[in-house]
């Protein structure tokens, strides 16, 4: 996984698809390897001296972050037969860890036991304005109250969304089938929408006044923010599936076929 970085104490962990989480050492010391007990793919948590993670299997994991012990694990059992691959991640909101499973439930879970405080049916999460918006693969676009979950308002035709991002008044959205689209927090309404042109689209990921997407099989692409106007891409030759980081004036991106390039935004 992408790797979380302790300020306090100058550690990095990194967890595995193994199920290995590892803390380091800036020097590049090991301090400890402890199992998550099952595979991980998201970069871990960090929060007042507890990790917290995501495990491919429908799990949570709270563990020590001095020692790697586990506190408590949560545990969503599967009760579908169709599920979409891949995990959120975990995101703070409003004291609670909130997380999406593949079964397309937004959790909340309390941070100190691991209780659940709230769920709700849908799928993709990003908090924004204090305002917690998830998107369902069929159930649309929803603003929830991120303290009990309840629901502030629902746009039930924009379905088929797998990611999420935000800034200012505007919510962006990706989808196979819908491409890249901007929709007005305001007046809820789409304000713009660029088709998708070769393959799943990447999570959206704002490096204002640019929107970069990436194509699966096609290319990493830099949208106005404004008017949805393609204003330039990069092309490789094997597709961009992971979302691509965006810091300052510079953005990063690693390609389908293993190559990790460096852009001015």
């Amino acid at each position: 996984s992408a790797a979380a970085i302790d300020t306090q104490l100058g550690r990095i962990f990194l967890a595995a698809e193994d199920g290995r989480v590892h803390a380091l050492e800036p020097d590049g010391e090991v301090r400890w390897v402890q199992s998550a007990e099952g595979p991980v793919r998201q970069s871990p948590l960090l929060s007042e001296g507890v990790l917290y993670l995501t495990r491919e299997d429908d799990a949570v994991v709270a563990m020590d972050r001095n020692s790697g012990e586990i506190y408590w694990t949560y545990k969503r059992e599967g009760t579908v037969e169709f599920s979409i691959s891949g995990h959120a991640g975990l995101m703070m909101a409003a004291g609670n860890l909130v997380t999406g499973f593949s079964d397309g439930t937004i959790v909340a879970l309390n941070p100190s036991d691991g209780s659940v405080v709230w769920e709700r049916t849908t799928s993709t999460a990003v908090l924004h304005g204090g305002v917690l918006y998830v998107a369902g693969f069929s159930a649309g676009l929803y603003a929830l109250d991120p303290t009990s979950g309840t629901v502030l308002w629902r746009e039930a035709e924009l379905k088929t969304i797998t990611g999420l991002a935000a800034h200012g008044r505007m919510l962006f959205t990706t989808s196979a089938q819908d491409g890249v689209r901007s929709f007005d927090l305001r007046r809820r309404e789409v304000a713009w929408a660029s088709p998708i042109e070769s393959g799943a689209p990447s999570t959206p990921v704002v490096a204002a006044p640019y929107v970069l997407v990436g194509e699966a099989l096609g290319s990493l692409r830099a949208l106005h923010m404004r008017t949805g106007a393609e204003v330039s891409r990069i092309d490789l030759g094997t597709g961009f599936s992971a979302p691509p980081l965006a810091y300052g004036r510079y953005g990063f991106a690693l390609s389908n076929g293993g190559r990790l390039i460096a852009f001015i935004i």
